[in-house]
Order: C-alpha cells, then structure tokens, then sequence
C-alpha cells in the first residue's frame, strides 16, 4: 500500500514538473532578435521597418517590426509587435485580405506562405 501511494506521488510530481516546463516554453514570447536570427538562418535579408510603412492600421503603436526577403524564391515575410492587442487584431485583419496573417497575442506576422512559416 505504501509503494502505491508512493508511486502515486512520484507520478504527480513529474506531472507538475512537466506542466510547468511546458508553460514557461509557451509563455517565454519570442523578441525581434529571434525572429531576425531564425529568418537570416532561413536565407532571408531582414531589415528593420520605417515608420511609413503601411500596416493596415490607422495610427497604431508599433514596439518593433521587421520585413524579410528571400531573394532566391521571392518569399517574404513581415513581423510586427504592436503596443495593444487590438491594434494587432486590425493588422491582422488587414493584411488576412492581401496575405497569409498568424497572429499570437501582439505580434503579427503576415507573408507569402512559406514566408510566414519561416518566420514561426
């Protein structure tokens, strides 16, 4: 009876240890640099975006943005962090009638198809 209860713990215990691995993986937000980093890995030349480029947005508050371009295949690919959720759901509606748009919390990325998979 004591194993029992004993492996019943155990069990637990590595349950909680991986529920809270997963969510620290989940919730760590990946920042400008990552994004720069896996699309030059990918062969993209990324540059950071200019204050007049057109978002979709009407006087939205952007934290950082790039666009990146594969010049071998013509993929391409923009990925934008705005101050507010909200303004990330307009981009994102936007964009959806133009391009291939995923967005997570406040970061949009929008694209050519394989573009906005490299980016992910």
């Amino acid at each position: 009876m004591n194993k029992a209860n004993n492996s019943k713990k155990i069990i637990a215990l590595v349950a909680l240890v991986a529920l809270v691995a997963i969510l620290a993986v989940c919730l760590v937000a990946c920042n400008q640099k990552d994004y720069e980093k896996r699309l030059k890995d990918a062969g993209y030349r990324v540059e950071g975006l200019s204050a007049n480029d057109d978002l979709g947005v009407e006087d939205a508050e952007v934290e950082w943005g790039i666009a990146a371009t594969k010049l071998k295949s013509a993929d391409f690919v923009t990925v934008v962090k705005f101050k507010n959720t909200d303004d990330a759901k307009d981009c994102e509606s936007a964009m959806g009638k133009l391009f291939e748009v995923k967005r997570s919390g406040k970061i949009v990325i929008f694209g050519t198809e394989q573009g906005v998979k490299d980016a992910q």
